[in-house]
């Protein structure tokens, strides 16, 4: 400050400065003391420049340069002092004008000038202290406290104040300063050093009341040891005095403006409270608390340094170069924190930011892209934003906290801690890439926000994004030790997505997708409750355990293929779709119930066992498995079709609708099929350790081969149909399954076909074998053919739609039917040759043409007819005695007494089966040597022409017959006994008697039998015999023809009752040796 310019004396004449000179003599008397100045050591003298201003003639210098002065009292009033420093005979002052110079020095200035207080009074400082003549440093040193109030400096480049006591070194060199006590107290007016190279305050606690300006200014607070020239601190012992509350306490009004600030507080666990403004135009700011550090305001052109016990910062901090701050306990950050190039926060405890922590600032607010942030602290929270303009680093011992905060990075973003908590709408950001390495938990759950345009990558232990948001515009890597939780949370990528590897993947309800590749590592899966794993390319899960993806769950990929090796997979109303490629699965166990599992190219299960109870397609699917296949769904190729499996159950659909290629079941145990087995494919091939069909349905629509050579079809049940021809080679076969073919062949020895078998030919079907038993169906739409040694059909049919032949030693057709569209012809050879029998059992044999039959012996007969016939009722009834008809002797005491038994008999059919029928629409042949028509009937639409030995028609007429017989008594004149006898019985057995009991008729013929005993002869010619019902005729045989009747019996005819007799409605023949027969 320039009190009185010094330019204001180059204009004065020789003239003028004699008088100034001699007014500086009158005016600057040589005394003890000035107001406020009591020196208390030799060499220093105290007097008055000619305004009054006090003038101190420091002590000679000693070799050193240094002028060691000693007060009793030290204090600068409002119009300053002067430290006369001049070596001139007059000195010009900016304070005092021109004075006189100091003749202490001896014509060698100080370069150190030492006040050094020893009274017992702290020094106040209200003024200006001005160097006179050459400048030099200037030290106040007063351990009972200085205080400033508007106090400054002239002409020094370097001050100190301290509290301190100055020790100087054997050479007389100021070595350093024992601060044992003592404040500097800064306030009113504050301090002016903006003209002073260094400012510095050394004392054990300092109060900054009042604005500080310097250009470098420096404060060390503490019980220290200071070096006096590096200012290098060493804190004394604890002699356990009072240590003051703070080491630098700073109101509001104490601001520090200077070019360089550096504020050190060394005495532990003191304090420094700095509320005022730190304002570094030309430096940094450096800031060292061995206690507690709480700050306002600062700002620095250069970089802000910080150390402390712990920081609390709250107001706004700004560095132009570089932040950093150090704390062994708690840094926290109120309002924010900011420097161009990088900021730097480490905390041995809890660093919290609840403001702005920004790095990449310019001084004008704009941004640059260079700036880094590095956070190290045991805990870190933060409720606010830290952003770093470059690089974000944060490394967190334990936790970190972001909790709705954000932490954010234009480049890289990396994170090290053994928990990260980013729930409630927390965000974790950067434009580059973004790396996070967490131990224990990371918590983005509750909407937290977790997003990286570069790659992003995350080295941890657990993760959970439920309800949260992890996205990356690159590539996203996960490597968890523990689980993975994506409940209703969504983790996406632009780029590939890699689970590395997890325990448990919770994904319910969440959506784990890529746009690129998906590739996912883990323990196990649970995609329930709709949740969605998709990748746009690939997409490839690996886990050792169980997947589970029921509950709407979706596995998907768009444009290429899915792959999946699993312990277990669960697709419960689950969906995995491959659209553009692949499915490849291998899985222990793959329950697919209700679910789906769709493929545009191929499907490729592979693995233990499969149950699908769902849906299962693809252009092309190949099942290979080292156990069951168990289906009870659909599953369907657009080709071709392959299974090798161990066992399989199918009670579903299994179908492959190409119609090139093949379908090939290749099973090792169990084929049993409920279900249908489907393919249009040219050809099908079945192969099974057991096959079992019942209720099944195996259909081949190609018009390939059908190879069952790999399967036994004994008792299989269900059907198997085939477009192509199928050929059956068998030596023993029991058959239960319905078979269709173009044409089917069947060569086998001994075929037993139960009740729900069926042998179908399209176009043709033909039969080889020795003993077929045939229940069920054989049947052809066009023609039939076999070739049978014995040929049964048991309650079956044997049809064709065209010609059939059989060609057989015996056939039987037991309640059963053989019914040709066609022709019908049976023999032995296909030639006329004679079988050894054809018999018609309650059974069907029939033409819609022409019938023949060739065999020795033919029978047309009911399996069952049985009869019954016996008396149900008898009466006894005397008569009246006529001589020579009725009696021998009717007059006298003695007669002959006549008496007539009148008895009722029946014949009834008690069971019958059908009648049997040979029926032709056209002409019948029948041929042989015995031909048996019993009960039963032969018709021909056209001609009849019968060609055999014997001819027997025989039928049955049931009725009721009644027979009266006559009875005559030896001679007796006392009768009553017979009549007794004949009332009696009548009344029991007689169905008009009083007692009468169908049920109880176990004594009529005892009873007749011993009345006719009674009697002496029967009267036969009086006896006869009357039929009581009309003749039923439903027993009936009938041999019949619409056209002309040939029938020729070489050996004999025989009609028995009931016949209805030949209906000869063409020409009538004679049979020789058997009778002519009436035309009906």
């Amino acid at each position: 400050m320039d009190v009185r310019p010094a330019s204001a004396l180059k204009s004065l004449s020789q003239r003028g400065l004699a008088l100034v000179l001699a007014n500086a003599l009158f005016w600057q008397p040589l005394l003890a003391n000035a107001d406020g100045i009591v020196v208390s050591g030799p060499g220093t003298s105290v007097g008055q420049a000619g305004n009054g201003v006090p003038v101190v003639n420091i002590a000679t210098p000693n070799g050193s340069g240094l002028s060691h002065n000693q007060f009793k009292d030290y204090n600068v009033g409002p119009n300053g002092v002067i430290l006369n420093n001049a070596t001139g005979a007059l000195q010009n002052t900016q304070l005092g004008g021109i004075i006189v110079g100091n003749a202490n020095l001896k014509g060698g200035a100080a370069n150190v000038i030492l006040n050094e207080v020893n009274g017992g009074s702290p020094s106040q400082l209200r003024g200006y202290t001005e160097v006179a003549g050459q400048s030099a440093k200037v030290i106040v040193a007063n351990p009972y406290g200085i205080s400033c109030n508007g106090c400054g400096f002239i002409n020094t480049p370097n001050v100190t104040l301290t509290t301190g006591k100055p020790v100087i070194d054997k050479v007389g060199r100021l070595d350093h300063y024992q601060v044992d006590g003592g404040a500097v107290t800064i306030d009113g007016k504050g301090l002016n050093a903006s003209n002073v190279d260094r400012f510095e305050i050394i004392t054990r606690s300092a109060k900054i009341n009042a604005q500080i300006n310097a250009r470098e200014l420096t404060v060390i607070a503490g019980r220290n040891d200071v070096d006096a020239q590096s200012l290098k601190t060493t804190a004394r012992a604890d002699d356990g005095s009072a240590k003051p509350e703070l080491a630098i306490d700073s109101s509001a009004l104490g601001g520090m403006y200077a070019g360089a600030i550096k504020l050190v507080g060394t005495e532990a666990g003191v304090g420094v409270k700095l509320d005022g403004t730190l304002a570094a135009s030309g430096g940094d700011i450096q800031l060292d608390a061995n206690g507690h550090l709480s700050m306002a305001q600062a700002a620095a052109s250069g970089a802000v340094d910080i150390k402390a016990a712990s920081l609390d910062a709250n107001g706004p901090v700004y560095a132009g170069t570089t932040l950093k701050a150090k704390t062994k306990g708690e840094l926290k950050n109120r309002k924010s924190l900011a420097a161009r190039d990088s900021i730097t926060l480490a905390s041995n405890g809890q660093l919290t930011n609840n403001g702005i922590i920004e790095a990449g600032v310019n001084a004008d607010n704009t941004r640059n892209a260079g700036g880094d942030v590095t956070l190290d602290s045991q805990n870190i929270t933060n409720t606010g934003r830290v952003i770093a303009n470059r690089s974000l680093t944060a490394t967190a011992a334990q936790t970190l906290d972001n909790q709705g905060a954000t932490m954010s990075a234009k480049q890289a973003l990396n994170v090290t801690a053994a928990s990260v908590d980013n729930r409630n709408k927390g965000q974790l950001l950067s434009d580059g890439a973004q790396t996070l390495t967490v131990s224990g938990l990371l918590d983005n759950s509750q909407g937290g926000i977790i997003d990286s345009t570069g790659a992003f990558t995350l080295y941890g232990n657990r993760l959970d994004n439920s309800a949260g948001n992890l996205t990356g515009a690159s590539s996203i890597t996960l490597d968890l030790l523990g689980d993975l939780i994506n409940r209703n949370g969504k983790l996406a990528s632009v780029g590939p997505l890699l689970v590395q590897r997890a325990a448990h993947v919770d994904n319910q309800g969440g959506k784990l997708a890529s746009q690129g590749l998906l590739t996912l590592f883990a323990n196990s899966v649970d995609n329930q409750s709709s949740g969605t794993l998709a990748a746009n390319d690939g997409l490839a899960l690996t886990t050792t355990g169980l997947l589970q993806n029921g509950g709407n769950g979706l596995i998907h990929s768009e444009k290429a293929g899915v792959t999946i090796t699993a312990g277990t997979l669960a697709n419960n109303g689950g969906r995995i779709a491959a659209k553009a490629g692949d499915a490849v699965i291998d899985a222990t166990d793959f329950n697919n119930g209700s679910g789906t599992l769709l493929a545009r190219d191929r499907i490729r299960l592979s693995g233990l066992n499969v149950d699908n109870g769902g849906e299962i397609a693809a252009n092309q699917i190949d099942l290979k498995l080292q156990g069951a296949l168990t289906n009870r769904g659909l599953i369907e190729s657009a080709t071709t079709l392959d299974v090798d499996t161990a066992s399989l159950t199918n009670s579903g659909q299994m179908r492959a609708v190409g119609q090139a290629g093949k379908t090939r079941y290749a099973i090792g145990g169990l084929l049993n099929n409920s279900g249908s087995l489907e393919t249009a494919n040219d050809q099908l091939s079945l192969a099974a350790g057991t096959f079992q069909n019942t209720g099944g349905k195996v259909l081949h629509v190609g018009t390939g081969v059908l190879d069952l050579s790999g399967i036994s079809l004994d008792d299989v049940g269900g059907s198997l149909v085939t477009n192509g021809d199928l050929t059956l080679d068998k030596t023993h076969w029991t058959n239960s399954t319905a078979i269709q073919a173009g044409r089917l062949t069947v060569n086998v020895d001994n075929l037993q076909q139960t009740a729900t078998g069926k042998l179908l030919g399209t176009r043709a079907l033909v039969g080889k074998g020795l003993d077929w038993t045939v229940g069920g169906t054989v049947a052809s739409q066009g023609s039939l053919d076999l070739s049978v040694g014995n040929l049964l059909n048991d309650h079956g049919l044997i049809f064709s739609g065209g010609d059939m032949n059989l060609r057989v030693e015996r056939l039987k057709n037991l309640g059963a039917n053989i019914y040709a569209m066609g022709n019908l012809r049976v023999d032995r050879d296909g030639q006329g040759g004679l079988a050894t029998s054809i018999i018609n059992s309650s059974g069907t044999i029939e033409s819609e043409r022409n019938l023949t039959l060739a065999a020795s012996t033919i029978q047309n007969i009911r399996t069952v007819l049985t009869t019954e016939s016996g008396i149900y009722s008898a009466s006894i009834t005397p008569v009246a005695c006529v001589e020579g008809v009725t009696g021998g002797d009717c007059d006298g005491g003695k007669q002959n007494r006549p008496f007539q038994i009148t008895q009722r008999e029946h014949l009834i059919v008690k069971e019958a089966s059908a009648a049997s029928s040979i029926t032709s629409a056209g002409n019948m042949l029948l041929t042989g040597g015995d031909l048996l028509n019993s009960s039963s009937s032969i018709a021909a639409g056209g001609n009849l022409s019968v060609r055999v030995n014997q001819l027997s028609n025989i039928g049955l007429v049931t009725h009721d017959t009644q027979h009266d017989r006559f009875f005559m008594s030896e001679r007796e004149r006392k009768p009553q006994g017979w009549y007794l006898y004949a009332a009696n019985f009548t009344r029991q057995y007689s169905v008009d008697g009083a007692g009468y009991d169908a049920n109880n008729l176990g004594g009529l013929e005892a009873g007749m039998a011993a009345f006719i005993g009674m009697m002496q002869k029967e009267l036969v010619e009086l006896g006869k015999t009357t039929e009581l019902s009309p003749t039923d005729q439903r027993y009936a045989a009938v041999i019949q023809a619409g056209g002309a009747v040939d029938v020729v019996a070489q050996a004999r005819y025989r009609q028995h009752r009931g016949t209805r007799r030949l209906h000869l409605r063409g020409q009538r023949r004679q049979y020789p040796g058997a009778g002519l027969l009436d035309p009906g």
